[in-house]
């Protein structure tokens, strides 16, 4: 969700009458509220299992997202729901590198963060073409519904991926 905002800002800075202050705050708020949970929910997973973190705030990512396109509705709700869906988002990233360094032994561990990462940042492309065209044939609010829905696979992905055996970290 972090390309979702900035595909819709155009059409909502309009509709919702927002000075560029208050649009730029929006976009903000998902920034600080990723840069303090990432600290938070770092130091969360080196005490509960990262695969419980993951799944915890994958469901809380994908609710926050299908939330965001039924109740914002100007400065204040999307401030406030940007802000929980890039805390919620956070408890992926840190989590997912975690797991990863478990999953890999060292030689092949590179690689696969470096599929990681990418697969993070086609995701962010790959938002911003679709919530672009969707917003520009349907309205912000289905583009913003149809960007949540990776939030959503992401969730039911890792109910599939990290079902059934612990974490192997002591």
């Amino acid at each position: 969700m972090a390309m979702a905002y900035p595909a819709v800002l155009s059409v909502v800075q309009t509709e919702w009458g927002l000075s560029s202050t208050a649009a730029g705050s929006i976009s903000s708020a998902y920034q600080v509220g990723t840069a303090v949970a990432l600290v938070f929910v770092s130091a969360l997973a080196d005490y509960l299992d990262p695969r419980l973190v993951f799944r915890v705030s994958a469901g809380l990512t994908a609710a926050v997202s299908l939330l965001i396109p039924v109740l914002a509705h100007g400065h204040l709700s999307a401030l406030l729901l940007f802000g929980a869906v890039a805390v919620a988002a956070a408890g992926i990233y840190t989590p997912g590198i975690m797991l990863l360094a478990e999953r890999f032994e060292p030689a092949r561990r590179g690689k696969a963060m470096g599929w990681f990462l990418a697969a993070s940042s086609m995701g962010y492309v790959l938002a911003l073409l679709a919530g672009g065209a969707v917003v520009a044939r349907a309205g912000w609010r289905a583009a913003l519904f149809v960007l949540a829905l990776g939030p959503l696979l992401c969730f039911l992905l890792s109910l599939v991926l990290f079902h059934g055996e612990r974490s192997r970290r002591a």
